[in-house]
């Protein structure tokens, strides 16, 4: 079996890092070591970190736990101490192959630690996304994410990505690169399937249109706010907001009688009765590399509508799992509402279709195979 080091430094990815690892349980050709690097406040219970990072099958022995400092500038200038961890735990496990998870960025300009390694880097956004952020919040973000995240694929000789036309364009920048794809990992982590708490927001509320995710400006959530608000006579249903976030736009608060906002971490626990109270899913984004928020329509067999833009269209086939429309008109999100939610037939042949589409997206097994094939095609 082969011995890879996979190191996962951005708590915030926990979901993605746990669907990878998930696959990876039962390999007869991978032998997984895990560094997680979680926030200094992690109080969880070792059991608890498990489950959510979708390690509860793997050999506890082969999972290395380490906080950060609770001062962010150690976090982000002082972060040589992540790459020691790193370079620890390699050498302690005998690890030639490194592979980083989650948008490592610490690896920067310091890649030649890893010389004896063969590395790998997955690229989660290779165009950065929109930020409703000032000036010096943009300064920040490019100095220390967007730049040190470009370095990084410029440098690493193999990359991996979860996008089909990430892929296509990776492999256009750097034909001297080794470039590999994987389908999407789910978010659906063994801590969500056990869940049992209600949503206290939405105790007797069912059968509405969700959004769920963090709020971002480039995820269009002001658009799918701004339908229901002005066409609130034409849907009869109400929408659902969930996520952490701030609020970028303005809101109307006296006109929002059929919009929910539940503006907090939505707890794993959760996530049941979030996702199996919904009728469909919205994906309103104005700009997406890829989404792994589809893993949980699959899942829960909720029909999407979704923007029609290459990113996402990896996991939302329309007509099948998903009605696409046009980000750049309301008018075309209203009527792909109007529709799904009137016809009856169509719900059901979408919901039909996603039941039978499930694993051929999302299929552990299928992710298993692709991700074995990557590290057995690595020269």
């Amino acid at each position: 079996m082969k011995k890879i080091l996979f190191v996962a430094s951005s708590p915030a990815m926990s979901s993605y890092t746990a669907g990878f690892l998930q696959s990876l349980a039962f390999s007869k050709l991978i032998n997984p070591i895990v560094l997680i690097f979680l926030e200094h406040d992690d109080n969880r219970a070792n059991e608890e970190i498990y489950a959510s990072y979708g390690l509860e099958n793997i050999d506890l022995s082969n999972i290395y736990i380490y906080k950060y400092p609770k001062n962010k500038l150690f976090i982000h200038v002082f972060y040589f101490k992540n790459i020691i961890k790193v370079k620890e735990v390699a050498n302690t496990t005998q690890c030639s192959i490194i592979h980083f998870l989650t948008q490592d960025t610490f690896l920067a300009y310091h890649l030649n630690l890893f010389k004896g390694n063969d590395t790998y880097y997955t690229v989660h956004d290779l165009e950065e996304h929109t930020a409703a952020v000032g000036k010096l919040g943009k300064i920040k973000r490019f100095l220390f994410l967007t730049m040190k995240d470009q370095w990084v694929i410029k440098n690493v000789d193999r990359l991996v990505t979860s996008s089909q036309h990430q892929f296509i364009s990776l492999k256009s920048m750097f034909p001297y690169k080794k470039v590999f794809q994987h389908n999407m990992p789910s978010l659906v982590t063994p801590a969500i399937i056990r869940g049992t708490e209600e949503v206290p927001e939405l105790i007797g509320i069912n059968n509405y249109v969700l959004f769920f995710g963090r709020i971002e400006a480039y995820k269009g959530i002001e658009n799918l706010y701004n339908v229901f608000l002005k066409y609130r006579n034409k849907l009869h249903i109400k929408l659902v907001i969930a996520g952490k976030g701030s609020i970028y736009f303005k809101r109307h608060l006296a006109a929002e009688e059929n919009i929910i906002f539940i503006n907090r971490f939505i707890r794993e626990s959760e996530m049941n009765s979030l996702f199996n109270k919904a009728k469909i899913v919205v994906l309103p984004y104005t700009s997406a590399t890829q989404s792994a928020v589809t893993s949980f329509s699959y899942h829960y067999v909720k029909p999407m509508i979704v923007s029609d833009l290459e990113g996402l269209r990896d996991t939302a086939i329309n007509f099948e799992t998903a009605l696409l429309f046009n980000a750049d008109k309301k008018e075309d999100l209203l009527e792909k509402l109007i529709n799904l939610l009137a016809d009856e037939k169509l719900y059901n042949y979408m919901c039909e279709c996603i039941a039978k589409e499930k694993d051929n997206v999302y299929g552990s097994e299928l992710l298993r195979n692709q991700i074995e094939n990557i590290y057995l095609n690595n020269r």
